[in-house]
């Protein structure tokens, strides 16, 4: 098996789509938008391995706390 490595997720992601390579291997947020915005092209697969939590920081200001509350709302399920 050969493996390959881009720069850009755009290139990964353009090597699946042309069948240069069989399959990618990325961060499961990242994969999980890459196939939303995908219109069918890529599937996920598998299981997520060793997940971790992730943190959005914001400065402790009025508006740093504007922020944080906005993003909070674009997040929420």
């Amino acid at each position: 098996m050969t493996y390959l490595s881009y720069l850009t997720q755009t290139e990964a992601d353009l090597a699946v789509s042309s069948g240069r390579a069989t399959f990618g291997f990325l961060d499961s947020q990242v994969a999980g938008y890459v196939v939303s915005q995908s219109k069918g092209v890529f599937k996920l697969v598998g299981k997520a391995i060793e997940v971790a939590p992730y943190g959005i920081a914001t400065p402790k200001t009025a508006s740093g706390k504007q922020l944080a509350v906005a993003i909070q709302a674009a997040i929420r399920p």
